[in-house]
Order: structure tokens, then sequence, then C-alpha cells
């Protein structure tokens, strides 16, 4: 294939592709691509990687559980930073007596 028509072919994918950004999915590649990698990429790199044919765009299936898996995973990251936050409170010493003892009065 000339260069000429590679890009052509390359700028033809891409505008066959409606949105933005899109999920591809890798294939097996004889340079040591592996199968099944789901990657959110601009649609130009997406027309460039199925033009070349490393990738394939993902099913809407696919594309589903991958921004599934992505709320899932930033939720998770998200609540590991919260347990992961120091918490400092600044107690006067009649509120610490309070906390330690609820009940006694608080004596000035």
């Amino acid at each position: 294939m000339d260069l000429k028509e590679y890009f052509r072919t390359i700028r033809e994918t891409a505008s066959s592709i409606e949105t933005k950004f899109v999920i591809v999915v890798s294939k097996q590649t004889p340079d040591g691509g592996k199968a099944g990698g789901r990657t959110e990429v601009p649609r130009e790199l997406a027309a460039k990687l199925i033009v070349d044919g490393m990738a394939e765009l993902a099913t809407k299936e696919q594309t589903e559980e991958f921004y599934q898996q992505q709320l899932q995973d930033k939720e998770s990251a998200d609540e590991q930073a919260s347990r992961n936050r120091l918490q400092v409170a600044i107690l006067s010493e009649a509120d610490l007596r309070n906390w330690r003892e609820p009940g006694k009065p608080d004596r000035k």
C-alpha cells in the first residue's frame, strides 16, 4: 500500500467513527500484542490502529462493560483514598473530658 492510500484509508476510517473518543479492543499481533485489551482513544488513533490491524472497535456491550469497570475502579480508588486520609480534630480539655466521661458534668 502506498502512503497516500494508507493515509486516505485512515482518514476515511476516522470519518466513519461518530464520537470523538472510542473504545478499541486490541488484537493479537506478531510483535507481541495481546488480544482483548480495551482502551479509550481518540478517533484518529482508533482509525490508525484499525487500519494497521492492531485493534477493532468495541461492541456496544464491550463499551458499556469498559465504562462500568472504570466507574467501579474509580469508586474503589476514592474509597481507598478516604481511608488513607489523616483526620485531625482539636478538642478543648472540657470537650475531651465530656468525650471520655459523657455522664459527668463539666467542671470549670
